[in-house]
């Protein structure tokens, strides 16, 4: 049974979806993460988030400490003409050990060496990052 408490951020927040879906489902202390300030503020309209943080992915996650998040969620943001593959070594940092990352990709975009990804998933994964 997961701590509903535990601190999550919902990573590419936009408009909160996320957040509206993991209250719903009793989480308590959400966190929304989003390059653009205009979906931001549509986030902070659903009144689920405790911290909003406007961050570009792919750059230094600096105002957040490390080992912050017990969970990490991320739907519809690594994609073509978004985050670059850099990012997830940040969201490695931020999340606790033993942490949770929740991430959607599609295959194609996975399977499409020029992005990075599925290199920097191997890479995490052998020096055991995750």
């Amino acid at each position: 049974q997961p701590d509903k408490s535990a601190p999550i951020l919902d990573v590419g927040a936009g408009s909160g979806r996320g957040g509206v879906d993991l209250r719903a489902n009793g989480f308590t202390n959400l966190a929304a993460l989003d390059f653009s300030p205009a979906m931001l503020d549509l986030a902070r309209e659903k009144q689920v988030y405790n911290r909003l943080y406007e961050l570009e992915l792919g750059f230094p996650l600096d105002p957040i400490p490390s080992d912050a998040f017990a969970g990490i969620t991320c739907v519809g943001t690594f994609t073509h003409g978004h985050a670059p593959s850099r990012c997830l070594d940040e969201l490695v940092r931020i999340v606790r050990p033993g942490g949770v990352i929740v991430f959607t990709e599609r295959d194609d975009f996975h399977a499409d060496a020029s992005n990075g990804f599925a290199k920097k998933h191997q890479e995490l994964i052998d020096r055991g990052a995750w």
